[in-house]
């Protein structure tokens, strides 16, 4: 708006800066541009596009063009093709499907629900304050629902790590029955 207040002042045409609002200066790069604009020869970036199957078609049609092209078109711009083609990692929680168009562009990996031995190391490997006892009690609580550990298993693992901090500085390193 102060652009055009100022051109507007200055007697410029208004075509002209309603044209230029539109062009490469005004444009706010986010990541996925970022990703895409890399000089050639540079290290390839790493995107992370996490919990894909949250996001809307849209973005899901517009990461496709990213994935099979590398290229990214803007209307008033044109089209950016990346230089140093970026490496791109997709997370999912498997709350809905993804388009098999978008699954041919990648290379599938399922990564499992770690064992109850598993889940205390982590724990005691992210806070290492929290006594073996207060780790074990956490990562020996399940959720009622057994979807959760099928299908979300990236939900409790964060959790885990905070409840045992939580506790570890609340309840003196220990759980107690109600």
């Amino acid at each position: 708006m102060l652009y055009l207040r100022a051109a507007e002042l200055d007697g410029s045409a208004k075509d002209q800066a309603l044209h230029d609002i539109f062009g490469p200066d005004f444009l706010l790069k986010r990541p996925l541009l970022q990703a895409i604009e890399t000089p050639a020869g540079a290290t390839p970036p790493v995107l992370l596009v996490d919990e894909l199957d949250r996001a809307d078609d849209e973005f899901e049609a517009f990461l496709l063009e990213i994935l099979s092209e590398f290229q990214i078109t803007i209307p008033e711009i044109g089209t950016i093709r990346a230089q140093t083609p970026p490496i791109v990692i997709l997370t999912s929680n498997r709350t809905r499907d993804i388009h098999d168009a978008l699954k041919r562009r990648c290379l599938y990996h399922w990564i499992e629900y770690p064992s109850l031995a598993k889940e205390i190391a982590i724990v005691q490997a992210r806070l290492p304050g929290v006594g073996d006892r207060l780790s074990q009690q956490v990562v020996a609580f399940r959720p009622p629902c057994p979807m959760w550990t099928t299908f979300c298993p990236s939900i409790i693992w964060p959790r885990s790590n905070n409840w045992a901090r939580c506790l570890g500085k609340r309840c003196g390193g220990r759980m107690r029955r109600a």
